[in-house]
């Protein structure tokens, strides 16, 4: 049911059975990182993802957290990923 009667609404599914996920975490600010992370981990196996499912990769900063997701983006299978792969 919509909120506004002039606007539509997408009711998402918050279910995330099946999903696999990669989180780019960087080394910056080391322990303000290590919290939200743990957060979203924990966040995201309570909505339902499986711990197998989910994918963790350290970057040394910003910066390289963009050609990391660059990366994952061009491949076909996050199982077959590695940082260093090009």
């Amino acid at each position: 049911m919509s909120r506004f009667d002039d606007i539509n609404e997408y009711d998402n599914s918050l279910a995330g059975a099946g999903l696999r996920i990669g989180i780019v975490m960087s080394r910056f600010n080391l322990p303000v990182c290590e919290g939200l992370l743990s957060a979203c981990v924990a966040e995201l196996k309570r909505l339902g993802v499986a711990a197998g499912d989910m994918v963790i990769v350290n970057v040394p900063g910003r910066w390289k957290s963009r050609s990391c997701c660059r990366r994952w983006r061009r491949a076909a299978s996050m199982t077959r990923w590695s940082p260093s792969a090009r």
